[in-house]
């Protein structure tokens, strides 16, 4: 895995340095755009919204509020002692739920004629709720939260389909699959 980051970053500044030599500087100066994403990976569903100047964009987008945790109680039955740092007792298992993630994206976009391409790299951070699941009554309670963070990488293109419309599809390490609404002006 460490050396497909290598590679993908590596990717990345190749291709913002094709850029900058491959195209006359004042025509990505006045190149502006907004672009929505929709899609779906393991944190379940997930949206993201960002801007494009030049040959460089920023995406900012949350994964997992659609998605579904059962009910919980937050106390235990009398005589169950269930703390964060501690064991669960004998007749309990871990319950893991995805919750929210955030993510935050530069790209560095290559045009070639109606088609950008661009590779992107960025930071995640991502909060999972972990219940203790009673494995005689299915019972859960509420037990501790897991914070993780760390690096996403991502790839993708779009078409542009007039003047001012785009459509693509993308990749991202966290978000998974989208699909892209690019408007430019």
């Amino acid at each position: 895995m460490k050396k497909i980051k290598t590679l993908l970053i590596l990717l990345l500044i190749t291709l913002s340095t094709l850029q900058v030599y491959s195209q006359k500087t004042e025509e990505y100066s006045e190149f502006k755009a907004i672009n929505l994403d929709l899609g779906y990976g393991s944190y379940g569903l997930g949206a993201a919204a960002g801007f494009r100047y030049s040959f460089i964009s920023l995406t900012v987008g949350i994964a997992g509020f659609a998605n579904d945790i059962p009910n919980y109680a937050s106390i235990p039955p009398q005589g169950v002692i269930i703390t964060p740092h501690q064991p669960l007792p004998t007749g309990y298992v871990e319950d893991k739920y995805e919750a929210l993630m955030f993510t935050a994206d530069l790209a560095y976009n290559y045009d070639i004629e109606d088609l950008t391409l661009y590779g992107s790299l960025g930071y995640f951070t991502a909060q999972d709720s972990v219940l203790a699941k009673n494995i005689n009554t299915n019972d859960r309670y509420s037990y501790k939260v897991e914070n993780s963070s760390g690096i996403t990488v991502g790839l993708g293109g779009y078409y542009s389909l007039n003047e001012w419309i785009c459509l693509g599809l993308g990749y991202n390490t966290k978000r998974g699959i989208y699909g892209q609404f690019v408007y430019t002006w």
